[in-house]
């Protein structure tokens, strides 16, 4: 473990190789008790450093002790997904589910497994379920349904759930990628803007945005240099959408047990 080090890379997690970060004193103190709340509080400081390997056994040390927190196996089923572990993680959601969880905050979940398992018409379905919500998650579900549906070859469907005047917080790069199906602005002005976008989570979005825009129109070369380009901003490899790219480009399959 490396004490210079943040963020564990996508390597440590996915092949086992390469330095993770050293635990902080936060860490290393709920390390020492052993009942559920530290348990389950040190399985989410790991995933914040993105040791997501290291969080699956914590959370399954905490599962020992209580096995009736659906916030438990959301956490868990998110740190599966992020693995590409995608049964433990569907087990997990649906325990979330059998525990009381709404069904419509699971549909993003839900979504985004059959979205990285490549079940682009029922992922469409899942982010569909996700409405009617709050402006961003809509902006965030529409996105995703878009994506989703432009993969499994059918009509994006809810673009125009997005009105003209919403108030989108921080889903701003949702937004900017809609505008791109919905003939509000062009793939050159929008590459020139995610090139230029310091921050590398909306970069991430935008750029891979386009490439399931330019994918579907059957340009693949292009797509993939921009899968590319959303990899790169490696600070935000666990994202969703560099979570798809990564699939997409047929890297980190499976980590390892």
């Amino acid at each position: 473990m490396n004490e210079e080090i943040r963020f564990a890379s996508p390597e440590s997690q996915y092949e086992g190789r390469g330095e993770v970060p050293a635990d902080t004193g936060e860490i290393f103190l709920t390390r020492m008790s052993d009942d559920y709340a530290s348990r389950l509080k040190c399985g989410n400081l790991l995933a914040r450093q993105y040791r997501y390997r290291e969080a699956v056994e914590l959370y399954r040390k905490a599962e020992r002790i209580r096995q009736d927190d659906p916030a438990l196996y959301l956490r868990m089923g998110g740190a599966l997904l992020t693995l590409f572990r995608f049964d433990e993680a569907a087990e997990c959601y649906e325990r979330a589910r059998k525990l009381g969880m709404e069904a419509q905050k699971l549909a993003f979940y839900f979504g985004f497994r059959e979205y990285l398992t490549g079940n682009y018409r029922a992922a469409a379905e899942r982010f569909r379920a996700v409405l009617p919500t709050d402006e961003e998650n809509t902006v965030s579900a529409v996105y995703w349904h878009t994506l989703a549906s432009v993969r499994a070859g059918v009509a994006p469907d809810l673009l125009g759930e997005v009105k003209p005047d919403v108030q989108v917080g921080h889903h701003t790069a949702y937004l900017r990628a809609l505008d791109l199906f919905r003939g509000k602005v062009s793939e050159k002005d929008l590459r020139r803007e995610a090139e230029e976008e310091r921050s590398d989570l909306n970069a991430a979005i935008l750029f891979y945005g386009l490439s399931v825009f330019l994918a579907g129109r059957g340009d693949q070369i292009r797509a993939g240099e921009l899968r590319r380009k959303t990899l790169a901003r490696e600070s935000v490899w666990p994202c969703v959408a560099s979570l798809a790219a990564r699939r997409d480009e047929g890297s980190g399959q499976k980590a390892r047990e």
